[in-house]
């Protein structure tokens, strides 16, 4: 078994569900692993208005997901019956195109090297769209440069939001314990929001040392934020926002580092 990892100390933040394959990969190539979700995933306050959607979604021209979380959220309602056949079916990232296949779903299109609205407007299929219908599954709030773009362009947008994000209501003192034992040499981040909680669930007594470990985010705009938050640790965006892709940033890390 592979130890390309020997030393690395990784505060993993994802919310539980999605940690733990990715921690045992971590570990199985010799890094030091600790899970601390700093995000929960929870049913909306609404769920009344995204079934109601869901029951007319052959009406629609084009479903976008914006995450995983946005996928099994909807399938789990949808129930094992296939996506009406006329629906182009778009996922932000490969990691949500991974579990749309994964639950039987096909995805139609997806970008492939960058993860982000940004990079799933610029494909073709969404240049032209005027009076096409598109529903948007994501969770209660987020950006809006996707579905305003979309409008612009001519589509008719609906959002059904069938998640929402929560601060999970832990206390963070088996995590204090850990870094004054063994401290990060890297911490994992998925979104702004995931920075901000840490920073939020940590406080005064555990910010210290997060303000020069080394980031590995998802995206230019977390690298930014982290920037913008005087944050002094590397900011490594990851190539691609999978488990595999995250090992190969980490991987690339430590060879540096070995250097």
């Amino acid at each position: 078994m592979s130890e390309v990892l020997d030393g690395l100390r990784v505060l993993v933040t994802r919310p539980a569900h999605q940690s733990k394959t990715l921690c045992q990969l971590l570990e199985q190539h010799g890094a030091s692993v600790f899970s601390f979700p700093v995000i929960e995933i929870v049913e909306p306050e609404d769920t009344k208005t995204p079934r109601a959607i869901l029951s007319q979604l052959e009406s629609f021209d084009f479903a976008i997901f914006i995450s995983a979380n946005s996928v099994i959220r909807t399938l789990e309602w949808w129930g094992n019956q296939p996506p009406p056949p006329t629906l182009a079916i778009a996922a932000v990232g490969q990691g949500t195109a991974r579990t749309l296949t994964r639950l039987g779903w096909p995805v139609h299109i997806a970008p492939k090297e960058r993860f982000d609205s940004e990079a799933l407007l610029a494909l073709p299929d969404f240049c032209e769209l005027t009076g096409k219908k598109v529903v948007i599954f994501r969770g209660v709030g987020g950006r809006e440069v996707l579905a305003q773009t979309l409008v612009q362009r001519g589509a008719v947008v609906t959002y059904a939001e069938v998640y929402r994000r929560a601060k999970p209501s832990i206390k963070n003192t088996l995590l204090l314990d850990w870094v004054q034992v063994d401290r990060p040499t890297v911490t994992l981040l998925t979104s702004n929001e995931s920075l901000q909680n840490l920073v939020d669930l940590l406080g005064p007594k555990g910010r210290s040392w997060l303000l020069s470990t080394d980031l590995v985010v998802f995206s230019e705009r977390t690298a930014a934020f982290a920037k913008k938050s005087n944050l002094r640790g590397k900011v490594h965006v990851v190539r691609q926002a999978s488990d595999q892709g995250i090992l190969e940033t980490l991987v690339s890390l430590c060879s540096k580092n070995n250097a």
